[in-house]
């Protein structure tokens, strides 16, 4: 489950099952519309690819694991929400914890 950077407006554009190659290959289909697109992390999860917000490094000293965000869709906090909002979200930043304790 790695992690891939694809432009953002193709991810919001097509559908995100992961069978669609230009997604995962991170590349889009009109290079001159999407020169200076910004991108977006997205993993594959459950035949799905879901986007990825940026891991937080701003978070309470101590914490060992992410929590989900009791809000969902309807948290005031994001994009800035230091609580996972999907399940990919979660297991993403966890992983980077963990790296980040060890090194």
């Amino acid at each position: 489950m790695e992690c891939s950077s694809v432009c953002k407006l193709c991810f919001r554009r097509f559908p995100k099952t992961s069978t669609y190659p230009y997604l995962k290959e991170a590349r889009c289909f009109s290079s001159a519309e999407h020169r200076n697109c910004p991108r977006v992390l997205v993993m594959e999860f459950e035949n799905d690819l879901v986007e990825i917000r940026p891991f937080p490094h701003r978070r309470p000293s101590g914490i060992r694991y992410f929590r989900m965000c009791s809000n969902g869709d309807q948290c005031t906090r994001l994009p800035n929400c230091t609580y996972a909002h999907s399940r990919a979200e979660k297991r993403e930043w966890d992983r980077q914890l963990e790296n980040e304790r060890d090194a």
